[in-house]
């Protein structure tokens, strides 16, 4: 069992996301007065929302921001730092 704060700190939520994923039916209450999550339910939302891939690097990250963005001045500044 999980209190709201233990859950939330293990799957990187607030407490009132964890209350409302509750309330939601997505995690399981113990029941009784206070809030408890049960561990197999929050072990069950990790798994099933596991980081797939790798983060942007520094460069991929500067060269999507370079092709959204409509200054021309900008785009050129990225595209001569990437070549």
């Amino acid at each position: 069992m999980l209190t709201p704060v233990e859950a939330a700190r293990r799957l990187g939520f607030t407490r009132s996301r964890i209350y409302a994923l509750v309330q939601q039916g997505e995690l399981d209450d113990v029941g009784g007065q206070t809030l408890r999550v049960t561990c197999a339910s929050v072990e069950r939302r990790l798994a099933a929302n596991a980081p797939v891939g790798e983060a942007i690097k520094p460069l991929g990250a500067w060269a999507i921001l370079a092709l959204a963005s409509s200054d021309a001045a900008f785009r050129a500044h990225v595209a001569a730092r990437l070549s």
